[in-house]
Parts: C-alpha cells; sequence; structure tokens
C-alpha cells in the first residue's frame, strides 16, 4: 500500500539547537580579538587559552585589537549548560579529595586544547558531586577519566534534539 505522506530531507535531519543557537554569535568574529573576562584569545577562526597565547599566536609584542566577550563566558553568564555530571557513591566519600583533583585537573588539560571547554558550576554535598559545563566533550572526558582511575558504573545520555550530555558515574 502506498502513503499519501510525503517525505523531504528535513524529515530525516536531526535538530540541534531549538533556541536558534541564541547562545551562540550570529556572525564571524573578527580577529584578533580577546576575552575581557577569562583572557582567551581568538585568532584565525580559533580561540586559545590565555596560558598558551605565546606559544601557539606569536611573538609577546602581538596585541589583539578587539575587546569581546567569548562564547564561553556568555554561556556561564546566560547559565547554559552543555553538559552534567553526577558522581555519587560511598567511594566519593572516601576518596573525595582525590576524585575532586582528577575533576580539575581533566578540566584544565582541556581547557588547554579548548577554552571554550570549561566548568560552569561545581557543587557537592556529603554524597554527591554535580557539575555542570558549557559543551558536553567534558563531561565524557572526566566520566572516562573516572572509570579508567577508579572504575565504577558510568552512563551517558544524550538529548535527543539538543546538543546536551548528562553522564552519571556511581562506585559503591
Amino acid at each position: 500500500m502506498k502513503s499519501a505522506k510525503r517525505y523531504t530531507n528535513a524529515t530525516f535531519t536531526k535538530r540541534v539547537d531549538h533556541d536558534s543557537g541564541e547562545h551562540r554569535g550570529e556572525a564571524k568574529m573578527r580577529s584578533p580579538a580577546i576575552c575581557d573576562k577569562c583572557g582567551s584569545t581568538f585568532d584565525h577562526g580559533r580561540w586559545v587559552a590565555k596560558e598558551s597565547v605565546r606559544e601557539i599566536l606569536g611573538p609577546e609584542s602581538w596585541h589583539p585589537s578587539n575587546v569581546t566577550t567569548c562564547p564561553a563566558c556568555k554561556q556561564k553568564a546566560a547559565g547554559v549548560a552543555g553538559g552534567y555530571l553526577k558522581v555519587s557513591g560511598v567511594f566519593l566519600q572516601e576518596h573525595g579529595e582525590e576524585i575532586r583533583n582528577l575533576i580539575r585537573n581533566e578540566s584544565t588539560e582541556a581547557h588547554k586544547n579548548n577554552p571554550l571547554s570549561t566548568i560552569i558550576s561545581f557543587g557537592e554535598n556529603n554524597s554527591e558531586i554535580s557539575i555542570e559545563t558549557t559543551d558536553e566533550h567534558l563531561v565524557q572526558r572526566i566520566g572516562k577519566a573516572l572509570t579508567a582511575a577508579y572504575a565504577g558504573d558510568l552512563t551517558f545520555d544524550f538529548s535527543h534534539e539538543n546538543k546536551v550530555a548528562r553522564v552519571t558515574w556511581h562506585r559503591d
């Protein structure tokens, strides 16, 4: 039996941002530029962390001419998270400081590679640590690092239509 429904490419295409990318800029930024909040630098189409500007972009006499706010700082200000991580279990209570250090180290390493990948909020109580990040890749990276270091149960949950990842790590 033949269906009367007409299919188009849009029928099968995954819609990524229902908010029409409100947290993204309107057009390509003029280069060079520096973020007034975190000091990250934009040059030749990419953001470079404040710590590695000199070694990647060139001489110390180079100064960015445009002052702007990077997408990560805009996301932090708006409270738009791209990733959520929950760490829980008895193991967390026994090895809390080690786990917090591992999370900080992974975040620092990720920030060196991509300054737009940062932690928005870090909350904890006696039995749980909850983290919000600017992108979905950082929570995946931290979750994989926790599993590699301490084993445990790691689960990933990705939003169907938005670029959001929810990662949980648990070990008793």
